[in-house]
């Protein structure tokens, strides 16, 4: 018997959809703060953080979930050597590795069920992905910590476009260069 193949492309498409269900916790943004938030926002709502010395990032050196210490470390598209406007980029929250499964069960309070996992150098992350937000939460055992990371997608998309576009140029000026280079002996 054969199926025909539109058949069969309908059907995986349908399992695929079936399979990618909506998370319905996704946050709107953090701590009150839209995903769209400046650099200028989050130094209000945390008065008691800094540009950290680098300058490619805002710092808040304390920052309780509960029970357990966390460091916040938050990125902005638009900070740094990238002078280009933008806005909340990636919050990276560092906590201690002995609080890895007191933050899993927080998580998972919050947001729900994970959508999914990866891994990363041998550890296994937790992951929330949602339209405008991924979150992943696990030990970083490189580090010997734990981290939750919250990235803005839309951001995350525009950073990634314009990181490609460089490395095409980067890659086409050295191309100009190395034809110059054969021309010239």
């Amino acid at each position: 018997m054969k199926i025909p193949i539109g058949i069969l492309v309908a059907l995986g498409l349908a399992i695929h959809a079936a399979a990618q269900k909506p998370w319905p916790q996704e946050p709107a943004g953090f701590r009150g703060l839209p995903w769209s938030s400046s650099l200028a926002d989050f130094v209000k709502a945390f008065p008691e953080g800094y540009v950290h010395s680098t300058r490619i990032r805002f710092q808040v050196d304390r920052f309780d979930v509960g029970a357990v210490k966390t460091k916040l470390y938050i990125y902005f598209k638009g900070i740094g050597a990238d002078k280009t406007a933008g806005g909340l980029w990636n919050i990276d929250m560092e906590f201690p590795f002995s609080e890895v499964s007191t933050m899993r069960e927080v998580f998972a309070a919050k947001y729900g069920p994970p959508t999914g996992y990866r891994t990363e150098d041998g550890d296994r992350l937790m992951q929330w992905q949602g339209k405008h937000v991924r979150i992943e939460l696990g030990p970083l055992s490189v580090e010997h910590t734990g981290h939750a990371t919250f990235t803005a997608l839309a951001v995350d998309a525009q950073w990634n476009k314009e990181a490609a576009e460089k490395a095409a140029r980067g890659k086409a000026e050295q191309a100009k260069k190395n034809r110059k280079a054969a021309e010239a002996f």
